[in-house]
């Protein structure tokens, strides 16, 4: 019989697989899956540069792939939306709804955080009332209001997990039935959702919990539904029907055990959605490995954390995706011992650093892999990892600036352009002091100015200067920009500056001074 966490980690790795595959069907994922396979034959024969292009083709069709699927979504998720505000059916909807939310305000609630600038869509988890008076009447509040604190702390709105949880979101004097969970499922189908309710079974009174999951991919038109048993060994207690909820012991112990054990089944869903959808790695391993009984609880998920592991631990995998390679490893270490742990790590440094003398590594992957090496050292004593840190780090302050333009050849690079209603000295002044504060070990601040040129009333474009050669950096973090404005905010100081003058270049240790003077409602001359 299949352990249902095992059951649940199958049901999951399905998750966004019809969307998924019907968009591979077209032309884009014929092209992306010929291409891996090409650079499964160019790896074979070691054909370096072939591979490194094969690998920048592949990235690029893969989140051309990615963002297909997310606007579908999207779409999907407003269009149902509108749909059910205007439907005439709205009020009988409301009426006999078992949430204490409402659906148009669950639909508003659809986005969480921005992820790689674009918004990702929040998992919405709700906790139904159980089928026994006793439970609800001694158990359920609290219950509830600790898994709402869990899913706060570590899967809020703005994180890189949001979780919307609807603490006290289902009526208390609704039953849970299939017709309930099929009216959730049928108005809110493009959402993703986990609900989750408490079960005393009618033939022992043995306690399941039931698991619906609906509107990540699968099929929309109904739940997908599952019944988790807890081992004997995972309570103190074996809850059933017949156990007393309001015995002080009891109550205390469910207390400490039950809200853990839920929170992480939608934890789990999410890391593995999360995942699937934005290339993401997990955050539930590290969150219980920080819990005073976390790594008890861990273990329920150890084996289908593994198994994604594993799926990135291959040479191929490696090379086609090493960031998320690295960051799957880093979020996962937690179940290795430290003997299995290092000696993966040494495998995973030996074929980056081929790559990375291969030139198979983007430049721009390059500091996101150091990052999370660096995570990882914090983590272990490793001589091989440092040395490969060392040598990334190095590869990438090499290859910081990629040029140095002088002014007559400054209308021929790329320059993001903007529009804006009001230009606003400040906030580009502000960019400036955080691109030197995130980049200062890699250039020389004190050679560098902010660079304004004026090119029409309504155009400004902005760079970073060199002082010593007067020309403007190209690196490879952009700070190039040409804004279209049709106002200026606080433009009696903005005259001021500029001062009739078409260009105005400040350096590095004149910032604070220049966005004083912007910032003054005292004009200093």
């Amino acid at each position: 019989m299949i352990d249902p966490i095992t059951q649940l980690g199958i049901l999951v790795v399905n998750v966004g697989c019809n969307i998924y595959n019907n968009i591979k069907a077209k032309n884009i994922g014929t092209e992306l899956q010929s291409k891996q396979q090409e650079f499964i034959k160019a790896q074979t024969d070691r054909q370096f540069d072939r591979m490194r292009q094969l690998q920048l083709e592949t990235e690029q069709l893969q989140n051309e792939l990615d963002d297909e699927v997310h606007r579908q979504r999207l779409e999907d998720i407003e269009r149902e939306y509108d749909n059910l505000v205007t439907s005439l059916a709205f009020k009988e909807t409301i009426h006999d709804w078992p949430l204490n939310s409402l659906p148009f305000v669950i639909k508003g609630e659809s986005f969480g955080s921005f992820l790689g600038c674009k918004p990702s869509i929040a998992i919405h988890c709700i906790f139904a009332i159980s089928n026994s008076k006793a439970f609800n009447e001694n158990l359920y509040a609290e219950l509830d209001q600790r898994i709402e604190q869990f899913c706060n702390l570590n899967y809020g709105p703005t994180s890189s997990h949001p979780i919307i949880y609807y603490g006290n979101g289902w009526r208390r004097n609704v039953e849970v039935t299939k017709g309930r969970v099929d009216q959730l499922c049928t108005n809110l189908n493009t959402l993703p959702t986990i609900l989750i309710e408490p079960h005393f079974t009618a033939d022992t009174g043995r306690l399941k919990f039931v698991v619906s999951i609906w509107g990540m991919g699968l099929s929309s038109s109904n739940a997908t539904t599952i019944s988790i048993y807890p081992r004997e060994e995972d309570f103190s207690y074996g809850y059933t029907s017949d156990t007393d909820f309001s015995n002080d012991d009891i109550k205390l112990c469910s207390l400490e055990e039950l809200p853990i054990y839920i929170s992480t089944i939608y934890s789990y869903v999410a890391d593995i959605y999360y995942h699937k959808y934005y290339h993401i790695p997990p955050v539930l391993p590290s969150v219980l490995n920080q819990l005073p009984e976390g790594k008890l609880w861990s273990r329920l998920y150890k084996d289908n954390y593994l198994k994604l592991s594993a799926s990135y631990e291959r040479k191929e995998e490696i090379l086609l995706d090493p960031l998320n390679a690295v960051s799957i490893f880093r979020s996962l270490f937690i179940y290795y011992s430290k003997e299995e742990f290092s000696n993966k790590l040494d495998e995973m440094i030996n074929i980056l650093n081929e790559a990375l003398r291969n030139n198979s590594i983007s430049t721009e992957e390059l500091p996101s892999i150091a990052h999370e090496l660096g995570l990882i050292a914090k983590e272990v004593d490793n001589e091989k990892l440092r040395t490969f840190i060392t040598y990334c780090q190095s590869e990438i302050d090499r290859g910081f600036i990629l040029d140095k333009i002088s002014f007559e050849h400054i209308n021929e690079i790329s320059i993001e352009e903007q529009n804006v209603d009001s230009f606003d000295l400040a906030e580009f002044i502000e960019r400036y002091e955080d691109f030197i504060s995130e980049y200062s070990h890699l250039l020389d601040i004190n050679n560098l100015s902010l660079y304004f040129q004026l090119i029409d009333n309504n155009i400004i474009d902005i760079h970073i200067m060199e002082n010593d050669s007067l020309k403007v950096l190209l690196c490879r973090k952009p700070f190039n920009f040409r804004v279209f404005y049709q106002n200026i905010k606080r433009r009696k100081q903005f005259n001021s500056i500029f001062k009739n003058r078409t260009s105005l270049y400040c350096k590095t240790g004149r910032i604070a001074h220049l966005k004083e003077m912007y910032n003054s409602d005292m004009l200093i001359f």
